[in-house]
């Protein structure tokens, strides 16, 4: 699960499936407000950070090239 939690009280604010394993990393963009996650489950999701939906899911069951096993770390690329 996908957890965010409010700052002041340390109340959860969403909670839903983000993955179908654990989630390895959580990487926000540095200028734009897109985050990216990784997961054991193979796969490498785009989020939207103002809303937390999902923008796009990179993964070999979504017909794309991919990683065959767990994707254990992610970054974004400082060239844009």
């Amino acid at each position: 699960h996908l957890r965010s939690w409010h700052t002041q009280n340390w109340a959860c604010e969403h909670n839903f499936p983000a993955h179908l394993f654990a989630i390895y990393k959580i990487a926000y963009h540095p200028t734009l407000p897109y985050f990216i996650t990784c997961s054991r489950d193979k796969s490498i999701k785009i989020w939207r950070a103002d809303d937390l939906s999902l923008f796009k899911n990179l993964s070999i069951d979504k017909g794309m090239e991919g990683h065959r096993l767990s994707v254990n770390d992610v970054c974004w690329s400082s060239d844009g």
